[in-house]
């Protein structure tokens, strides 16, 4: 049931890949006019809205009118919980969390907070929902109606876990802030704070309610308090890395930890004493044990879920199919199904006797690219779950999904003419697709390490890449063949982006420059020189007279091409830049970032003109059209949005 919190640790690294705007989108298109449509049977609706194409484009004058035009995605998997009555399944997303009715098989509702929920937790009568957010509230659900019954405010900082007393009048609330609050949900008040040295990573109840357990994350220490009293029992030191879950046995017992030493722990509750280590294939991320306390499953890293028999610490059975871990899994109350969360937006359900596939429930992944076909009406996105989806950006419907890499896609682009499209990838490759078929015209291999940024040159003749291996390679369309490998980073290459005339490459770095390169001869122009920290996005104004370049140090600078002198530096930001875009017009610059707004710039003044609120997450990619009238987002909340001037 509870999240493995270093998932967003890995997202964390993923994302610095999808610092990247698809650049030659602004220049005259090569080839036929005609902008292939696709053909194949639209796939299903994901949450969101429908989209009313704005007609007016975005200028300085209308910024401050841009709003939230639709949202696409159902947001990613945190956490899952079954409802103790079994009819029903929690699902703890960045959006939100979605009631799945188990008889109609239908997400009833989306409980929808304007935050990222971590956790969940039902009531033991099943009728009071409790949700943890990222803004470190605990807020209380009417199941039957939706409706909010209260929001209990104490912690500072994100909910990690959950856990409703027996006699469901008593909340437990473990948090990142270091601390468990003990709230009486009569009144909504505190009952007691709980301090630990560490983040708290889970809590437990045991069943008779007289016990309570919470797992510290750094220090991997459990303790066990007396409810009542609020007098510490034991504490629990076995494990020698991370601790990530803990579960009491059904009978009150046996406590149970997993940790990322690759070892779960059953200790005696009565004397704080370890009965048995069981050694596990994989980091534990997850544990829960069965309703008759015989078996425990734990969900590991590698994205298995194992059945232990607890009399003898042996592996009954390895459950293999989820690709990625990430979301907790739980037994249902009558213990014939074992649910599963996968950080690539699936929920899964198995016979835990024979680790059979019983059905998979569709979700979001966090989304790392997006990019706009040129003269067309396609949006197509890069995922964490290595897929790339083309979209209707009319309609908002997911048209087809490319299955190609074997990990996550950090960039996409479109060829200027809109026929190909390119996908980097943490695989190490680049494939490139046939629009109208969805078929892979050719997979480039040369980079050693994770592929960054992809982006065509304006002709089209050219596709230039960025990689963890400190490299930019040129390669040809024509022949898929490498052109040219440009060395000259010492640290990640984040993002690249060509000129709008295609005689210019940049490229920025971990190594907090940005390097202008002819990309006729390979030759390095200039080393822009003017960040603290590395480089994330790096985009050319439509005229290529300036570059904009976001980065670590939470700074925007715009560079004079020619001289390689700032010409402005954009200060204001809370965090990270992941990406920068700029308007057609290049009146407007648009950044994504690490506080999940959008901050749209006046380029001329380097004045902020607004925020743009809406993600609950990191916000990776940007992307204009060629007509400017609406801006797509993609972010770690697995969305994408439209924003535009409402009609």
């Amino acid at each position: 049931m509870k999240i493995n919190r270093w998932i967003p640790v890995l997202i964390l690294i993923a994302s610095i890949l999808a610092c990247n705007v698809p650049t030659g989108s602004t220049s005259t298109p090569v080839g036929p006019t005609t902008t292939p449509t696709i053909t194949s049977t639209p796939g299903p609706v994901l949450a969101g809205t429908p989209f009313p194409v704005p007609q007016t484009t975005i200028l300085l004058e209308n910024a401050d009118r841009l709003r939230q035009l639709a949202r696409w995605g159902k947001g990613t998997i945190h956490q899952v919980a079954w409802r103790p009555d079994g009819r029903m399944l929690a699902v703890a997303t960045s959006l939100g969390t979605y009631l799945f009715d188990i008889e109609t098989q239908t997400d009833v509702r989306l409980i929808e907070t304007g935050d990222l929920i971590w956790c969940v937790a039902f009531s033991p009568d099943g009728d009071v929902l409790a949700s943890g957010g990222n803004d470190g509230t605990v807020r209380l659900w009417d199941v039957a109606s939706g409706q909010e019954m209260r929001t209990l405010s104490g912690h500072a900082w994100w909910i990690e876990d959950l856990a409703f007393s027996p006699t469901g009048t008593i909340l437990a609330s473990g948090s990142m802030d270091r601390t468990v609050i003990l709230w009486d949900l009569s009144n909504g008040q505190q009952i007691r704070t709980f301090s630990l040295a560490y983040q708290v990573k889970a809590v437990a109840f045991s069943p008779d309610g007289a016990t309570l357990a919470a797992g510290s994350f750094e220090d991997h220490i459990v303790k066990l308090w007396e409810v009542a009293s609020g007098q510490e029992l034991h504490t629990l030191d076995g494990h020698s890395d991370l601790l990530y879950d803990i579960a009491f046995s059904p009978d009150g017992k046996t406590l149970a930890t997993g940790s990322a030493d690759r070892t779960v722990i059953l200790w005696d509750v009565a004397s704080g004493q370890e009965i048995r280590t069981m050694t596990n294939p994989a980091l534990v991320w997850d544990i829960a044990y069965s309703p008759y306390g015989d078996t425990i499953a734990a969900e590991n890293s590698d994205g298995t879920v194992i059945i232990w028999d607890v009399g003898d610490g042996s592996i009954l059975l390895t459950i293999s199919g989820q690709e990625m871990a990430g979301g907790g899994v739980a037994f249902s109350p009558d213990g014939t199904i074992l649910v599963s969360g996968g950080s690539n937006g699936t929920v899964k359900f198995w016979d835990p006797t024979n680790g059979q596939d019983l059905q998979t429930l569709n979700y979001s992944s966090a989304v790392f690219s997006v990019a706009i076909q040129p003269h067309g009406t396609v949006i197509a996105t890069g995922s964490f779950d290595g897929t790339v989806r083309f979209w209707d950006a009319a309609t908002g419907q997911e048209i087809r999904v490319l299955n190609g890499h074997t990990r996550g896609v950090s960039s996409v682009a479109f060829s200027p003419d809109g026929y190909i499209l390119a996908s980097g990838s943490s695989d190490n490759t680049i494939i490139l697709w046939d629009i109208g078929t969805g078929n892979e015209l050719d997979v480039l291999n040369g980079h050693t390490n994770w592929v960054t940024s992809v982006v065509f040159s304006p002709d089209g003749s050219r596709l230039a890449s960025g990689s963890h291996d400190n490299t930019v390679i040129l390669w040809s369309t024509v022949t898929g063949q490498k052109q040219r490998t440009l060395t000259g980073h010492t640290g990640w290459v984040n993002s690249v982006a060509f000129s709008p005339d295609g005689t210019i490459l940049a490229s920025g770095s971990d190594d907090g420059t940005v390097i202008l390169w002819d990309t006729n001869t390979g030759q390095k122009l200039q080393t822009l020189s003017g960040h603290a920290y590395g480089v994330l996005g790096v985009a050319f104004s439509p005229d290529g007279t300036m570059l904009a370049s976001g980065s670590y140090d939470e700074t925007v600078i715009l560079w004079d091409v020619a001289t390689g002198q700032v010409l402005r530096t954009l200060n204001g930001e809370t965090g990270w830049v992941f990406c920068v875009a700029f308007s057609p017009d290049g009146s407007i610059l648009a950044t994504g970032n690490f506080d999940n707004s959008i901050t749209l710039w006046d380029v001329a003044s380097g004045q902020e003109l607004r925020s743009l609120v809406g993600h609950t997450a990191w916000v990776l990619s940007l992307a204009f059209p060629l007509d400017g009238k609406y801006l797509v987002s993609a972010g770690e909340d697995g969305t994408v949005r439209l924003w535009g001037v409402a009609p």
